[in-house]
């Protein structure tokens, strides 16, 4: 090791003496990796670093400017490196998913499985998330009806109660069935997908077996601005959102609001008959707001609330034309969240508390199905409060730790399930050791460890350990990790009636991946 590195100091040494030029590699300074992208203005010209973070000066510029997206802009004097590397500081992030290191939207990381950052603006023209999400590989989405209807996701072949969704770092899966209905979020209001596919120790957190998908609001802006979207589709279906940056002062705030409504009139092939299909209608309201405020040149706190409304049939699959004429089954849906949070920045490493509220409200009316002489009226209300702490640091140039404590109190009162209530507990741990860099064929190679401990009120502790290797060779990373997940019991497995039964204990699995992800860029520089 201490030989390699010699040799490549000597190297770099020789060809500054030599060449009278001066290459530079730009890294980020929490996750070792290259940075991507980075504009570098010289005296008289522009770069762009490459898939590698390299910038080739050409001997232009004794003095030069670094400007990378979500990190801070860096002057600096050529004469005063002593070593070709610059690490650049980022000053966002997400850091929702209990993972190796924080998930930049636009930067491919070590991460020692198949992820995918998507950026909803630049990604093909999808108007539904529901589309978007069931275009990438991996990825089946399940529709139970056309616009309006129940949508849930299948992320490598598991359900959709084994696949987490977080917004924000906030879990989103119904507390009752575990699932996410993603036509209740919209692609509009986003401004990242993560996609995590396979579960190891990393995605901790009920219901990450299958992989997690992490969906990020949008940033707010620091100018005046607006934009509307209008569409009409067939069977009369109408989409109306539109979103307004309104600064004031030092204050950043964003607002979004969605309409959407749709008859579904349309008919279906019966033998030599067209039937109509009944009850495929449905209306949906979705209004969110969110704040800055900056606290101080490295602290911010930030507000973020949302409300959706939906009102649609719940009409079961057409069978024949008489089924059909019955179904007259309803349901609407009334969603709140609410969240704080302080972020704090400091030279090596950051801090972060978040509180949050959610709120779900379901009612289903069926006149059609009887029990007890009564049509079926059923009713539920979903509740979770819950606070969430991060703690980033670099204890060295090569070794990052990330630690993390969740709690919360989960609620429901169901008028099938009952009145039950329980308290969730985690804390975790991840180390990840930078082993070395541009030696011999590596262009870096990164250790992993790490273990997760969760406590429920209802059915005891779970232990998660895990541990990864990843290898980083010219435009291929190599990967290989090992380690356990699990799904928490809902409500309705514990308590509904009939079936339920409140003797369940935690799902786990075990899982190892291994796998190369390769990338490519063919620009490096502009003129």
């Amino acid at each position: 090791m201490i030989k390699c590195k010699f040799i490549i100091l000597l190297f770099l040494f020789a060809a500054n003496i030599f060449a009278g030029a001066r290459d530079i590699h730009l890294y980020d300074i929490w996750t070792g990796q290259p940075v991507e992208g980075a504009f570098v203005y010289t005296a008289n010209d522009t770069l762009i670093s490459n898939h590698n973070g390299y910038v080739d000066l050409e001997g232009k510029s004794d003095s030069i400017v670094i400007d990378a997206r979500n990190y801070f802009k860096e002057n600096v004097n050529i004469a005063d490196l002593d070593k070709a590397l610059i690490y650049l500081e980022p000053y966002d992030y997400t850091e929702a998913i209990t993972v190796v290191r924080s998930a930049e939207p636009d930067s491919r990381l070590s991460i020692p499985t198949h992820i995918s950052h998507i950026n909803p603006n630049i990604t093909g023209n999808f108007q539904a998330l529901v589309k978007l999400l069931d275009a990438q590989s991996g990825i089946t989405m399940k529709s139970y009806g056309g616009y309006g209807q129940i949508q849930t996701i299948s992320l490598r072949g598991m359900s959709a109660s084994q696949t987490q969704t977080l917004l924000d770092g906030i879990p989103l899966n119904n507390l009752q069935m575990g699932n996410l209905n993603f036509s209740t979020v919209s692609l509009n209001a986003l401004q990242g997908i993560d996609i995590y596919r396979g579960g190891n120790y990393m995605f901790g957190g009920s219901g990450a077996i299958g992989g997690v998908i992490n969906l990020q609001t949008v940033k707010t802006q620091e100018s005046l601005s607006y934009n509307l979207f209008y569409q009409n589709a067939s069977w009369n279906n109408n989409l109306f959102n539109g979103r307004i940056d309104l600064p004031l002062g030092v204050i950043k705030q964003s607002i979004f609001f969605e309409q959407a409504s749709g008859e579904n009139n349309y008919s279906v092939k019966d033998g030599d008959e067209d039937v109509m299909l009944q009850n495929r209608d449905y209306s949906r309201y979705h209004l969110n707001y969110k704040g800055e405020v900056p606290l101080s040149g490295k602290s911010h706190l930030e507000f973020f609330i949302s409300s959706y409304k939906n009102d649609s049939g719940a009409p079961t699959a057409y069978i024949d034309e008489n089924e059909e004429q019955a179904n007259r089954a309803r349901m609407s849906n009334d969603n709140t969240l609410s969240r704080i949070k302080f972020k704090q920045y400091y030279r090596k490493g950051s801090y972060s508390i978040q509180g949050f509220v959610r709120n779900g409200w379901m009612e289903y009316n069926n006149p059609i199905l009887m029990i007890d002489g009564k049509a079926l009226h059923s009713t539920h209300f979903n509740s979770e409060k819950g606070a969430q702490v991060r703690w980033n640091n670099l204890f060295a140039q090569k070794f990052l730790i990330q630690s993390g404590v969740d709690g919360s109190r989960q609620s429901v009162n169901s008028s099938e399930a009952g009145i039950h209530e329980r308290d969730h507990f985690s804390l975790y741990t991840v180390a990840d050791w930078l082993i070395t860099e541009h030696c011999w064929y590596f262009h870096s190679l990164h250790l992993n460890g790490g273990a997760r401990f969760e406590s429920y009120s209802d059915f005891g502790n779970v232990f998660l350990p895990g541990v990864s290797v990843s290898a980083a060779v010219k435009n291929i990373t190599f990967y290989v990790s090992a380690g356990k997940n699990y799904r928490a019991p809902t409500f309705n497995d514990l308590y509904w009636q009939p079936g339920g039964n409140p003797d369940l204990t935690a799902e786990n699995s075990y899982n190892y991946e291994f796998g190369a992800d390769y990338k490519r860029t063919f620009a490096s520089y502009i003129v």
